[in-house]
């Protein structure tokens, strides 16, 4: 089964053939060496209520949402290996 990955850094996709919670690889979009996220972990960053974003959520990469999420304690390490 083909699983999607996502590059933190600017959303850019890969695909493969196993499922870890994330890759680290240089990205054919950015050309950056970086994190790429399972598809469908980055949206457990959505459940950080606007309330307790910083300021600048919106500039944030999807590595840096996922990092407050965590520190936030709305997506524990459980969630990650779902």
């Amino acid at each position: 089964m083909t699983k999607e990955y996502v590059c933190a850094a600017c959303g850019a996709t890969t695909a493969r053939g196993y499922t870890v919670p994330m890759l680290v690889r240089t990205c054919e979009g950015c050309e950056e060496w970086g994190q790429f996220i399972r598809a469908g972990l980055l949206e457990l960053a959505d459940r950080v209520p606007d309330g307790d974003r910083p300021d600048d959520w919106g500039s944030l990469s999807g590595e840096e949402r996922m990092q407050v999420a965590i520190e936030q304690g709305y997506v524990s390490i459980s969630d990650l290996r779902a």
